[in-house]
């Protein structure tokens, strides 16, 4: 009986805190798998708003060639309707003001 009690004294000694340090570090370990996950997750959101802004940035890139390509387009459309203009109504002009000269005289 006096061996018992004498041992259960060792493991108590030399058990409760070996019992603590491996508490602690199990503690230690989730409380770092805890922030990694935090981490990651953070990097994930601010990858994502990331990418949100570029493509926000992209949609407005591409309004803009859009709108500067339908410029470019009435402006052709303009300039060819006046060089219709001008072709249909310049020979009928030209004879009237330009009187027709038969040689020297």
């Amino acid at each position: 009986m006096g061996d018992i009690i004498g041992l259960t004294a060792v493991v108590l000694i030399f058990g409760v805190p070996f019992i603590a340090i491996l508490t602690e570090h199990r503690r230690k370990v989730m409380s770092m798998q805890l922030e990694m996950r935090m981490l990651e997750q953070n990097g994930s959101s601010q990858q994502l708003e990331t990418l949100r802004r570029e493509l926000q940035q992209l949609r407005e890139t591409t309004t803009q060639y859009d709108i500067s390509v339908e410029n470019r387009l009435q402006e052709m459309e303009n300039r060819l309707k006046h060089v219709e203009n001008r072709t249909v109504t310049s020979p009928a002009a030209a004879q009237e003001s330009s009187p027709i000269q038969l040689g020297r005289g």
